[in-house]
């Protein structure tokens, strides 16, 4: 009946204290309120287990970052990939884990990113102001608007997004320059352009 009853539009949950809420109540007939008493525990443990599994299944999204994370730490078995993505379906403590350090190492690149595009800027601005003799300020913009970043993709980690930085390339050269260093292993090459948004905000009052 409990099937019926959602089908019904009625929504359960559990509460903090362990007792079934149901919304609307006030719709809910007598014989169904009598049917919800009889069976409290078994609706209670089939609302426990409906909670662990929503914790505990893992989103596209999440399997990818889980995946990448594995993928750049050098984990290339299949079957320790698979074990690791089943015990985050299975326990939320494992998937807490897993994504947290999937996070932590997302934040490390893009920190490693910023502080690379900062020292390609900071060598570019140099050669300007030595060899063209632009002030300053002059440079570091014109150092800044060169900057392209790309994100590309190889077949000995596909699922990692490997960065590279290329001033004054569009994504046709890219891409050419990155089949002639990668060769059959190149898979992808997409702008990045986050790191530029990151700075212009940065820059704002």
């Amino acid at each position: 009946m409990l099937a019926a009853l959602k089908q019904a539009g009625f929504e359960f949950w559990l509460k903090a204290n362990g007792s079934v809420g149901v919304k609307p109540v006030s719709k809910l007939t007598a014989e169904q309120m009598d049917y919800l008493r009889q069976h409290k525990a078994a609706i209670v443990a089939e609302l426990a287990q409906t909670e662990i599994q929503s914790v505990s299944t893992l989103s596209i999204d999440q399997e990818k970052a889980i995946r990448a994370w594995l993928s750049a730490i050098g984990e290339v078995d299949q079957a320790m990939i698979a074990e690791t993505l089943a015990r985050c379906r299975d326990d939320p403590d494992a998937k807490a884990y897993f994504l947290g350090r999937a996070k932590e190492a997302v934040e490390t690149k893009a920190n490693e990113l910023q502080e690379n595009i900062k020292e390609v800027i900071e060598e570019r601005s140099a050669i300007m102001q030595f060899e063209a003799g632009l002030p300053k300020a002059e440079a570091e913009k014109e150092a800044k608007s060169a900057i392209k970043v790309y994100h590309y993709r190889t077949s000995e980690k596909p699922d990692v997004d490997l960065v590279v930085i290329m001033p004054n390339t569009n994504l046709a050269e890219a891409e050419s320059s990155l089949k002639r260093r990668f060769g059959s292993t190149f898979i992808s090459v997409n702008e990045y352009s986050a790191w530029r948004q990151k700075e212009m905000a940065k820059e704002q009052p």
